[in-house]
């Protein structure tokens, strides 16, 4: 007879374990964004010059710098326009910077801007061009 008991009580501590248990899984996070925020990179077109390589960098004042690495594929010097395009959260910006690359090598720049780090790392993106 308390056995019957002592297995309801048991049935009932299992349950309400459960249930706290379970809990905590119901809590519904919103999403942080990517760990590496998407790239766009322009084809490149061929004889000209290209983004070889670009990614993000926090800079000293916790705003987003852009890391880009342009090439020359041709026999001669070239000039050009990097252009990024960033995307922090609502916030975007367009920066610019002009570069002359000897012919077959490969120049790094680095452009600043005024969005927060923070924001781009949570949800940001890039996209890089040459013109």
């Amino acid at each position: 007879m308390h056995r019957r008991g002592l297995l309801a009580r048991l049935a009932r501590l299992l349950a309400a374990g459960g249930l706290a248990v379970g809990a905590g899984c119901s809590d519904v996070r919103t999403p942080s964004g990517p760990r590496t925020p998407p790239r766009s990179v322009e084809p490149p077109a061929d004889g000209d010059l290209v983004v070889a390589d670009f990614s993000e960098r926090e800079a000293d004042d916790g705003t987003v710098g852009v890391r880009v690495v342009v090439e020359n594929r041709t026999g001669e010097e070239r000039s050009g326009t990097v252009v990024a395009e960033v995307e922090a959260g609502d916030a975007e910006t367009t920066v610019r910077e002009e570069v002359t690359v000897d012919s077959s090598d490969r120049v790094e720049v680095t452009l600043p801007t005024d969005l927060a780090y923070e924001e781009f790392a949570r949800n940001g993106s890039i996209a890089v061009r040459i013109e």
